[in-house]
């Protein structure tokens, strides 16, 4: 998948869960991903996570950067 794509989807997933309290709103991008998004893909977006992160919501970010 292009990162651009899959910034995109991660992007969409935050905006869903921004008027949530912020734990909830972790917490449900942390589930949805790790749910409904294949292996191949959770390792893209960790990996770019760890190569900076650029242009992903800090919900994101937040959501897994400590949860693999």
């Amino acid at each position: 998948m292009e990162n651009r794509d899959m910034i995109r989807m991660a992007n969409q997933i935050a905006a869903f869960y921004e008027p949530y309290t912020r734990a909830e709103a972790l917490k449900g991008i942390h589930g949805h991903i790790h749910s409904f998004w294949e292996p191949r893909m959770r390792k893209q977006i960790y990996d770019y996570i760890d190569g900076g992160a650029e242009g992903l919501s800090p919900l994101v970010t937040a959501a897994l950067s400590d949860k693999k």
